[in-house]
């Protein structure tokens, strides 16, 4: 199994913080390969399942995942179903007081069926870096009320 793992201080509470991450029409501005995360019945919840699609290097795809945790303002915890292989990824993050707001820490936990796991990986982190100054914007963006 590999882990990527990354952290940034936001400008806003826990509950605020959370709030805009767990917006599924925050996705696509958070993540530009996202075009459409859909959470079944319209909400996110606990064992809710999630329909996104995107667009990675081109080409289009889908993602079925699972919310096994969602516990506002703490904690969420979202697990790719299908495709089941050749790689499967959850996503922990986690929203803890902090002095200047609230400290989020993103994890990634990927297992890989086949080669095409390393490649996912690399792809992952760099994706994870890449997205950690987009949370900053939409955060502040919103905080503000724009």
């Amino acid at each position: 199994m590999a882990v990527f793992e990354d952290s940034v201080v936001l400008p806003v509470g826990p509950d605020r913080a959370f709030a805009i991450i767990g917006d599924p029409r925050n996705g696509p501005k958070i993540d530009p390969m996202i075009t459409r995360y859909e959470p079944e019945g319209g909400l996110m919840r606990e064992g809710g399942r999630n329909n996104i699609r995107g667009r990675a290097f081109g080409i289009p795809f889908r993602v079925v995942s699972v919310t096994r945790e969602w516990d506002p303002p703490r904690r969420m915890v979202i697990e790719n179903v299908k495709p089941a292989r050749p790689v499967r990824m959850t996503l922990t993050q986690t929203f803890e007081p902090h002095p200047d707001g609230t400290l989020l820490t993103y994890r990634a936990d990927i297992d890989g069926f086949a080669p095409a796991a390393a490649v996912f990986r690399w792809f992952v982190a760099r994706n994870f870096r890449r997205a950690v100054p987009r949370v900053l914007d939409v955060v502040r963006t919103q905080a503000a009320g724009r």
